[in-house]
């Protein structure tokens, strides 16, 4: 399903979309009052977009969307998905500039900061946050509660003594040693339950202290910590979905057409942090589906929340998920299936957003099954196959400068992948001749079938022949297919091709010239997926084979541990390239001595 045909199914309700990249990853965030109105908008003529918005649509190859009741929700799960993500295109969109950030520095004594910019430099960020004025203030708030240092390293490094702000009660001075570094990670953790939202407690603290002022009639003091208190709750006032500070996930699923969704809603701190979605093909009872979703999802996670939400508990084997929660977590959550009131509209908004993803799942699935039958009809037609290629083997060659030679089969059926039934060759004749590796591969798996057609047994990957066998490569990969067959004397039963890459010819048994297909080709496009599916799955077969052949080898070394053997990996990846490094390249690697790299190197020699 393309882009514009996902846009045009869109509900009319409000939400969030998120745009994403050929790689899936979230470019943009956005929200909507109705969202195929919104979402619309955005396919207009090139020209007619802001130059920031029409580089943003050339990168989106998907969209993913999640309905919410109101308008004012979804702003909410705009800001909480942005958070999360940090997409590229929102920080250059939003109001064309970029918001300010809280940043936990990873020193010895991490400093709290405010930046503009995201970088991979092991600190921590939270935001973005829209109100840069509130975020100065609260920064200077928290300065005087918890007392970190804003020192630079340079001067930190050289601080022997407390300067002004340990005196006027701004810093703690760990330069001096006048808080230990424990003291100081407490102190920096609190900063971090706050800015994920676990501040309240401090603003109870505040609230009393001002009180206590107000007392004394310190009614300066008294003022300043109620301003102090409106900056924190500025921060803090994100409009929740669900009152109060509810950890709960709303659980939802809806099959039809043998084919299942679960949909989990997460909620933390009263927020709905995103949604995770599952998908399950075959037939499976509601119920079924329902245990299924929440083994897998749980499965995965690190916690557990106070409460699961549920549309219904029928066929629910709440006896067997109580005792996995307790094995797995050591607590076991509560199941509640509502009927009214706020957890009621949490449910029903999971609801519509579950039955909307069956729903594009399904038209994009009908969609799939009316373009794989006609590229196997226009396969049917273009090669003149007796049958229409329900079944077809793609086979592949990898290897590396003629080392670990594999062979690949995969299988396609009714133009999927099903991935059940590949199957890897490790080749055992001639290393670095391709000829030869395709005559063993196709020679192995056809005597295989016909094992097992003498002896009985299954096998779903042998015991079946296919309609179409795809060979990656050209004359002379094809022609070693074919001898193999002929020692088979399956010859005949069945069609084989070859699909060189240059120029996608196609090679037919006994005729001179290739044939060409037009790029546009359904058929066409079916053998790529094939051909490009095989190549995947040898080159997989085929690193694993040489990491695990380079580890055995390492492990021959004395000196050379787990940890400095994944090292050597990590750098060197092949036998080969670690042949040709010198001994200075190799003790290049920490912890890799000059004797430990000569040693490694004489046994390299001597392989």
């Amino acid at each position: 399903m393309t882009l514009w045909e996902k846009v045009k199914n869109l509900p009319d309700s409000p939400g969030v979309y998120l745009y994403k990249d050929e790689k899936g990853e979230v470019i943009y965030v956005g929200k909507a009052k109705n969202l195929k109105n919104r979402v619309r908008s955005y396919f207009q003529p090139p020209e007619k977009l802001l130059p920031k918005t029409r580089v943003m649509m050339e990168k989106a190859r998907d969209i993913e969307v999640i309905i919410t009741s109101t308008e004012v929700e979804a702003l909410i799960l705009e800001q909480n998905l942005i958070k999360r993500y940090r997409p590229r295109y929102n920080i250059l969109l939003k109001d064309d500039k970029s918001y300010p950030y809280l940043k936990i520095t990873g020193e010895e004594f991490p400093r709290l900061l405010i930046t503009r910019r995201v970088v991979n430099d092991g600190g921590r960020y939270f935001g973005p946050y829209p109100d840069a004025g509130a975020l100065n203030e609260t920064y200077k708030l928290l300065r005087s509660i918890f007392k970190f240092r804003t020192c630079t390293p340079t001067i930190f490094a050289q601080k022997k003594r407390p300067c002004l702000n340990f005196h006027i009660k701004k810093c703690s001075a760990p330069c001096a040693g006048e808080i230990s570094r424990e003291e100081y990670f407490k102190e920096i953790e609190m900063v971090v339950d706050f800015l994920e939202g676990r501040g309240e407690n401090l603003i109870k603290k505040l609230k009393k202290e001002m009180a206590i002022a107000s007392d004394n009639l310190e009614f300066e003091r008294a003022a300043k910590l109620r301003d102090q208190i409106l900056a924190l709750e500025k921060i803090l006032a994100k409009q929740k979905i669900s009152r109060g500070q509810r950890n709960a996930d709303v659980v939802v699923v809806a099959n039809r057409e043998n084919l299942g969704v679960g949909l989990i809603f997460v909620i933390r701190q009263g927020n709905l942090l995103g949604q995770k979605v599952y998908t399950f093909t075959g037939e499976m009872e509601t119920g079924e589906l329902l245990n299924q979703v929440l083994v897998t999802h749980y499965g995965e996670a690190k916690e557990v929340p106070v409460e699961i939400i549920l549309s219904t508990r029928e066929n629910l084997d709440e006896e067997f998920l109580n005792s996995w929660f307790e094995l797995k977590f050591g607590k076991k959550p509560k199941f509640t299936v509502p009927k009214r009131g706020e957890k009621f509209e949490l449910l029903k908004m999971a609801l519509e957003n579950v039955n909307f993803t069956l729903d594009e799942k399904i038209k994009l699935n009908e969609k799939k099954q009316l373009l794989n039958e006609k590229a196997l009809m226009d396969l049917k037609e273009a090669l003149n196959l007796p049958v229409v290629p329900r079944r077809i083997e793609g086979y592949d060659i990898s290897h590396l400068a003629g080392t670990g030679t594999v062979a690949s089969m995969v299988v396609f059926i009714d133009g999927e992948p099903v991935k059940g039934k590949y199957r890897r060759f490790a080749i055992r004749s001639a290393a670095n001749d391709d000829y030869t590796a395709m005559f063993e591969a196709v020679l192995r798996r056809f005597k295989k079938y016909l094992a097992l057609q003498e002896e009985g047994g299954a096998d779903g990957s042998f015991e079946e022949l296919p309609d179409l066998v795809l060979i990656d490569g050209g004359k002379g990969q094809l022609n070693a297919a074919m001898d193999a067959l002929k020692e088979t004397n399956l010859l005949g039963k069945f069609t084989v091709i070859a699909l060189a890459k240059e120029q996608e010819e196609i090679f037919l048994p006994g005729k001179k010239d290739s044939l060409l297909l037009t790029q546009d080709r359904e058929g066409l496009k079916l053998l790529q997926r094939v051909r490009d599916e095989a190549h995947r799955f040898a080159r997989g077969y085929q690193e694993k084979k040489r990491v695990k052949t380079l580890a055995s080898l390492l492990e021959q070394v004395e000196g050379i541990g787990p940890k400095r053997r994944k090292q050597l990996l990590n750098k060197f990846g092949s036998i080969k390239n670690l042949r040709e490094a010198t001994v200075e390249e190799i003790t290049a690697v920490p912890g890799i001595t000059r004797e430990i790299a000569e040693r490694l190197k004489e046994l390299l020699e001597m392989e």
